[in-house]
């Protein structure tokens, strides 16, 4: 059973190598949604509603799951101290203030970063999350940029040839657009072909036992996360899988704890080398 989206033309995506003006045409979704109100109504809208839960909540523990490992190569990055900053916000705790809407801006840093770390990927899907409490803090036309610039994000991450990035911004991204905006129609008509895609790239990375491609192996703490959130996601948008994705999944879980030290660090690497788990 998919996501049923009323009213709502199919939105296909496609990567560098593909068509672009397809991901704008989502991008002008999006913004055809946002004109359905006035910027001061949709502001009262973020405010006021009943809020989808934040990843602490929905995943469980005190903390927001994006930070749930990195690499620690990267770990005084100036990524990484805005993607702790991020995870303090979805984790409440500390209070957004007027100068976190210069998160906005990393956006399109993070759209230029050539290859894109994991820390920035992961700062993408924060600030995703954080989107409509941001929108209290800045002005129409930079927060309707960011969004945009999300939607950009995703639609080039699809042929990436970076798995685990692919994974964080051409699935993990839209789902946490639809997740958190929920009104506009442009989000929601891409979480069903996020979560095609999260079968499908699973299927590709994954045999029919859960078992990853060993030039993979590093990997798996990263793919672990990811396809965490990702899964969880989708159930909060009551998408369901067939019987077979389902089961590769949970075999790939079964492996991957049994690939992992307790501190979260792959198995197949040197202790506190690769990943480090907060």
């Amino acid at each position: 059973m998919s996501i049923e989206i009323k009213d709502t033309p199919e939105v296909e995506l496609h990567g560098q190598s593909g068509d672009r003006t397809a991901g704008r045409g989502y991008a002008a979704q999006l913004l055809e949604g946002l004109s359905s109100r006035n910027w001061k109504d949709w502001k009262k809208h973020f405010a006021g509603r009943k809020k989808p839960a934040r990843s602490n909540k929905l995943f469980g523990g005190k903390t927001s799951a994006v930070t749930w490992v990195r690499p620690t190569t990267l770990a005084d990055s100036p990524w990484w101290r805005s993607l702790q900053r991020t995870s303090k916000l979805l984790g409440g705790e500390v209070a957004i203030k007027q100068r976190d809407a210069g998160l906005l801006q990393q956006i399109e840093q993070i759209a230029a970063a050539n290859p894109c770390p994991t820390e920035a990927a992961l700062l993408a899907v924060g600030i995703a999350s954080l989107l409509p409490d941001l929108a209290a803090e800045t002005d129409q036309t930079a927060w309707s940029d960011a969004l945009v610039q999300l939607g950009d994000l995703a639609a080039a991450a699809i042929d990436s040839e970076d798995d685990v990035q692919r994974q964080i911004l051409a699935i993990e991204l839209p789902l946490t657009l639809a997740w958190q905006l929920p009104k506009l129609p442009g989000c929601q008509a891409l979480a069903d072909q996020a979560c095609d895609r999260l079968a499908d790239e699973q299927n590709e990375l994954l045999d029919s036992d859960g078992c990853i491609e060993s030039r993979l192996i590093s990997q798996v703490p990263a793919l672990l996360a990811t396809w965490t959130r990702s899964w969880m996601i989708a159930d909060s948008l009551d998408y369901e899988f067939d019987n077979e994705a389902e089961a590769r999944w949970e075999w790939f879980i079964r492996l991957a704890l049994r690939l992992l030290r307790h501190d979260g660090s792959s198995m197949m690497s040197q202790p506190g080398t690769e990943v480090e788990r907060e």
